[in-house]
């Protein structure tokens, strides 16, 4: 077993035991409307890199990424936009966060996105403002879905309760689901 496996084996032990200590990776579920409303940015693109770094100042790992921007539906973001988030690789060492967003080389994505402490421009309400964009099989035209498809929400007794929001969970024409963001951003 590599030293990875085994850290990621111990973490997932551990937070199976006290659930009430795997409260810092909790999240409130966001609406549509918040995810617009709260992002700075909404961009539609490419991951074209990734690169993990120690920062001392965190004493994590963390791991940028470099989006390729085709389409910006809320803010100026430029022709690339830099995300970092904590959390990566470094040789053998791991710093993983459950529900933290990761993006691999040439995936597509709809993000929403805010500016964070440390110069860093971060995802929004963790995987909750990851939007997948895929090919139509049958079109092949571009379609939207959400990288959480179904946000748990966790009432006091400690229930998991599953949140349904019809904007959020069907699948969209990508030039939809950018002209929607772009109607509801123009109406504030």
């Amino acid at each position: 077993m590599t030293r990875l496996m085994f850290y990621t084996v111990v973490l997932a032990s551990l937070l199976q035991l006290n659930p009430r200590s795997s409260s810092a990776a909790t999240v409130a579920a966001l609406t549509f409307d918040t995810l617009i409303e709260k992002s700075e940015y909404v961009v539609y693109g490419r991951a074209v890199g990734t690169r993990s770094f120690w920062d001392p100042a965190t004493s994590t790992i963390w791991t940028e990424t470099e989006l390729l921007v085709f389409d910006g539906a809320k803010g100026r973001a430029g022709k690339t936009i830099l995300i970092t988030e904590p959390g990566g690789v470094l040789g053998d060492i791991a710093h993983l966060f459950p529900g933290m967003p990761t993006f691999v080389g040439g995936e597509e994505v709809v993000l929403f996105l805010y500016s964070a402490p440390g110069n860093r421009i971060r995802v929004l309400g963790l995987r909750q403002g990851v939007y997948e964009v895929l090919r139509d099989r049958d079109s092949g035209e571009r379609i939207v879905r959400p990288a959480v498809e179904h946000p748990e929400l966790v009432v006091p007794d400690h229930r998991i309760a599953l949140r349904s929001d019809p904007e959020q969970s069907r699948p969209r024409r990508l030039s939809e689901f950018l002209d929607s963001v772009r109607e509801r951003v123009s109406n504030r």
